[in-house]
């Protein structure tokens, strides 16, 4: 049996996430801007890809997450994430 999650669900747990991360202070008292933005970025990739099909337009708005997560991802490995 699988189970499937729906858009309001996959909302709910990327709110919840988000404030997760932006509850947790590092070093500081801050919460580094590309800890927050990739968190962000692939929360919407991921978002984007459950889509049932895709236009020039939802391709565009995937590739353009993607890379931006790829510029922000190291800020996982430098914090030992």
């Amino acid at each position: 049996m699988q189970s499937h999650v729906s858009g309001k669900e996959h909302k709910d747990m990327c709110h919840v996430l988000l404030r997760l991360v932006i509850g947790q202070p590092l070093s500081g008292g801050q919460v580094p801007l590309h800890v927050v933005k990739a968190v962000c970025t692939i929360l919407d990739f991921v978002y984007l890809a459950q889509l049932l099909s895709h236009t020039t337009d939802t391709l565009h708005c995937l590739r353009v997450s993607l890379e931006s997560f790829n510029a922000n991802k190291s800020v996982f490995v430098n914090l030992g994430m």
